[in-house]
């Protein structure tokens, strides 16, 4: 794939359009959605652009296991991304790839914890698995979620989606860096 200056900017273009309508919020949602699920079909979509679309639709998606997927799907891209431009190669990629790894674990805890909580009352869930307990946080044990937990999970989602709009500005920064330096970012 060509990776030219334009093609670059198209897609930074069409992920910064649909990054605005996420921050609108409300019915904005449901175009950012389809718009994001639309740029996941192009193939011609860089790598670093696949992960941030799928880390943006995580974020506003209604279905938590639906969001974990993404997730995974983003980070198993990142570990791709991170294999065919070895660390130390490119600082300006590193850089982006340490921003986006954070991304990944910060929407990884959220999900985590939405996830305990979703299946709490399930029989098969007696004990949620370790890898989704988040560190330090005592569940309740009668299946009941708490309030204190509940907004606790809210403030959370919503730390990171602010922490991904954030964060879609530096990769962006990175990636227009890399564009500069002839890097093509996929």
């Amino acid at each position: 794939m060509s990776s030219g200056n334009g093609l670059s900017h198209n897609y930074n273009q069409r992920y910064n359009d649909l990054h605005a309508l996420c921050e609108k919020g409300g019915e904005k949602l449901h175009a950012c959605e389809d718009g994001a699920r639309a740029l996941l079909d192009d193939k011609n979509l860089p790598r670093i652009h696949h992960i941030k679309t799928l880390l943006l639709l995580a974020t506003i998606v209604a279905l938590v296991d639906e969001a974990w997927d993404m997730r995974q799907e983003a980070e198993t891209l990142w570990h791709v991304e991170r294999r065919v431009n070895s660390e130390g190669q490119d600082t300006r990629l590193d850089s982006n790839l340490d921003e986006l790894s954070g991304a990944l674990q910060q929407i990884k805890l959220v999900l985590s914890e939405e996830l305990v909580a979703k299946h709490q009352d399930s029989a098969e869930c007696d004990e949620a698995p370790a890898a989704m307990q988040p560190e330090g946080h005592k569940w309740s044990t009668d299946g009941i979620l708490r309030d204190s937990d509940a907004k606790c999970l809210k403030e959370e989602r919503e730390f990171h989606r602010r922490g991904a709009r954030s964060l879609k500005r530096i990769c962006e920064d990175a990636l227009e860096e890399s564009k500069s330096a002839g890097t093509s970012g996929r």
